[in-house]
Parts: structure tokens; sequence; C-alpha cells
């Protein structure tokens, strides 16, 4: 029973360390990897034309995605009822999708679907 706990404890340790280890990447903490400290890594620069045009659907959503918040909180102050009303929260969560189909149909008739990206969602 000892040498059981001691191995178990031993492959613990070695997980512990391990992952200690690995946790920053190829670079450790100051990111010396292949990315290296650039802060720009991961943006690509776009045309002005579709940068406008992102920017247009941004502003066009804007209220939707306002909405889609108070829809949200409405849902999750549904939920933390004490006794939570299951017919209410699906409606609300009927809501919300119904919300996120009309930003995603926005996206398809502006034309903006795939090009918006960054580090958000890509419509």
């Amino acid at each position: 029973m000892k040498g059981f706990v001691a191995v178990v404890l031993a492959v613990a340790v070695l997980v512990v360390a391990g992952s200690e280890a690995f946790a920053f990447g190829p670079g450790g903490m100051m990111g010396g990897g292949p990315r290296g400290f650039n802060p720009n890594y991961g943006y690509i620069a776009i045309d002005p034309a579709t940068a406008a045009r992102c920017l247009s659907f941004e502003e066009t959503v804007l209220p939707l995605k306002r909405r889609l918040l108070d829809l949200k909180i409405e849902m999750l102050t549904l939920q933390a009822q004490p006794t939570p009303d299951t017919n209410a929260i699906n409606a609300k969560f009927a809501e919300i999708y119904s919300v996120k189909s009309q930003i995603k149909q926005t996206a398809i008739n502006q034309q903006v679907k795939g090009l918006c990206g960054g580090k958000g969602r890509k419509f």
C-alpha cells in the first residue's frame, strides 16, 4: 500500500512539473518561440473598402447584439430562480437563436461573412 501511494505521488509530481514546463509554450514566458514577442501576430491587414464594409456591418448589428446581451441576461435570471420555469427558459433560448440568426443573415446579406474576422466571432 505504501509503495502504491509513493508511485501515485511520484506520478503526480511529474505531471505537475511537466505541465509547468510546457505552460508557456516553446519560448517560455517572454515568447521567444516562433511567434516571438510580436504584438501584431495574428492580425492581417485588410484593404480600406473591406474595413468600411466591416464597420458598416458592425454598426448595423449593434442593436441586435445589445438585444442579444439583454436576452442572455434575462435567460440567466430565469435560470437562477429557485424554481426555474423550463417553458420560459426554452422561449428565451428560442429568442436568442432568432437574434443570432438575424445577425448571421445580416452578415450574409451585406456579404461580409468570413471577412470581418479578428479575434472574435467570424461573421
